[in-house]
């Protein structure tokens, strides 16, 4: 099959719609064909909550795993409320480290022990607590003559 998505190189890398589009074709595979919990490997149940208000539409969250050990992400993925509970996988049998990032807070525990196992699924539960960030400029009072609509942010940077 072939799927064609508006998207370059680079921003294919951010896109909602390109995994969206991936995991639900994998999924209908899988249920059609009772096959998703009978390969090699294990999966992961990922759960998580956040411990603060939020107005509006979450950012989605990246869940990176690799194996003890290792520096390089052996897997990683992009979820949104919509996907939390899922399952996800499957991974060879091994012992990992998970993790998941947010914008605005991070996760309770950091580098989360798993030990993945064939046909079993293990349950991952994470807690994102507040950690700020900032984005924007600080600039000098501008009078209302010097305001231009339509101007960006940077015409006001000072040197």
């Amino acid at each position: 099959m072939n799927y064609v998505f508006n998207e370059d190189h680079a921003s294919i890398i951010y896109s909602k719609e390109v995994p969206a589009s991936y995991n639900a074709i994998i999924n209908e595979f899988y249920e059609k064909q009772n096959a998703s919990l009978h390969q090699p490997g294990g999966h992961i149940k990922i759960q998580f909550k956040y411990k603060y208000p939020s107005v509006g539409v979450r950012q989605q969250a990246m869940f990176m795993l690799r194996r003890e050990g290792r520096d390089e992400v052996e897997a990683m993925s992009y979820f949104s409320d919509y996907d939390n509970g899922k399952l996800y996988g499957p991974f060879p049998p091994g012992k990992y480290c998970a993790n998941m990032l947010v914008s605005s807070g991070r996760s309770e525990r950091a580098d989360i022990p798993v030990t993945i196992e064939n046909g079993k699924t293990k349950p991952l539960d994470f807690l994102f607590i507040p950690d700020g960030e900032i984005i924007g400029y600080v600039t000098t009072s501008l009078k209302k003559e010097e305001k231009a609509p339509g101007r960006p942010n940077i015409i006001y940077q000072g040197e």
